[in-house]
């Protein structure tokens, strides 16, 4: 999925940069666009630690909640 944005991000202006696992971690491999994803992550503010993981709780996406209570999240 990353790679999918990743190519598509000059077309059509994706922040695939900011999609990561879901153990908080980058999927594309080293030398292939790894290090760009860090680093754009890095001046947004998210903070890696020594494993190279994310802290989810922290930085992970949380959508909003609509009126009615429930999480606004298409399918």
């Amino acid at each position: 999925m990353a790679w999918l944005l990743h190519s598509s991000a000059d077309k059509y202006g994706l922040p695939w940069h900011r999609v990561i696992n879901v153990k908080g971690q980058i999927s594309l491999p080293h030398g292939y666009g790894y290090e760009l994803q860090k680093a754009l992550l890095e001046e947004e503010g998210v903070v890696f630690d020594n494993n190279d993981t994310v802290d989810l709780k922290q930085f992970g996406w949380r959508p909003a909640k609509s009126r009615t209570g429930k999480r606004n999240v298409s399918r």
